[in-house]
C-alpha cells in the first residue's frame, strides 16, 4: 500500500493521464523488490535477526521458523490466491476445509510434537509447515485433476448454462425516457 501511497503522490494532476505510470507497473516494481528482499531474508536469517536482536534464544528461534516454515510460504500464497478465485467463482468448499485441515494440522500437530516428540519449536514449525503444505495441495491440487467448468443448472428439464443474466421477461426499453443526470 506504500507503494501505491508514493506513487499517488507523485502524479501530478497538470500530467497527461498517459504519462502517469499504472498499477500494475507499480505492483511490478513492488512485487520483484520483495520477492528479492525475501530471499534474502532466507539466505542470511541469522544475520537479518542479529538487526533487531542480540539474544542468541530469539536468534535460534527466528532462524529455525525462516527455515523451516518460509520456504512453503510459496504454497501459503497459492492456496489463498487461489482460494480468493474460488470465491470470486462461488465453489469455497476446498478453501473451506483446507483452511480448516491446516489450523488442525498446525495445532495437533505442533503439540504433538511438543508434548509427545518432545521437538520443542523446531517441531511446531514443523508443524506449520505441514499445515501450509496441506492447504495448499488442498486448494490446488482438486484443480490440477479437475478444472473449473461453466456451472450448470436444469432449466426445464434441460441441461443449460447460466448466462448471469436475470432469467424473468427481457426487459422493452422503447418507451424509456432518458434520466437527468
Amino acid at each position: 500500500m506504500a507503494v501505491l501511497r508514493d506513487a499517488i503522490k507523485e502524479a501530478d494532476p497538470q500530467q497527461p493521464i498517459s504519462r502517469l505510470r499504472t498499477i500494475d507497473e507499480i505492483l511490478s516494481g513492488s512485487m520483484a523488490q520483495r520477492r528479492f528482499n525475501t530471499w534474502i531474508v532466507a539466505l542470511f536469517a541469522e544475520g537479518w535477526s542479529r538487526l533487531f536482536t542480540s539474544d542468541p534464544q530469539v536468534i535460534a528461534a527466528t532462524v529455525a521458523y525462516i527455515t523451516h516454515v518460509a520456504p512453503f510460504y510459496c504454497l501459503f500464497g497459492l492456496g489463498m490466491t487461489l482460494s480468493f478465485a474460488s470465491q470470486g467463482a462461488g465453489r469455497m468448499k476446498a478453501p473451506f476445509f483446507a483452511g480448516i485441515a491446516r489450523m488442525i494440522v498446525a495445532t495437533a500437530g505442533g503439540w504433538f510434537a511438543v508434548d509427545r516428540l518432545g521437538l520443542g519449536l523446531d517441531g511446531v514449525f514443523t508443524a506449520i509447515a505441514a499445515g501450509i503444505i496441506l492447504f495448499g495441495a488442498m486448494i490446488a491440487g482438486p484443480l490440477l485433476i479437475k478444472p473449473w467448468q461453466p456451472k450448470r443448472r436444469l432449466n426445464r428439464g434441460k441441461l443449460a448454462f447460466p448466462t448471469g443474466a436475470n432469467d424473468g421477461p427481457p426487459l422493452d426499453d422503447r418507451h424509456l425516457e432518458p434520466q437527468p443526470r
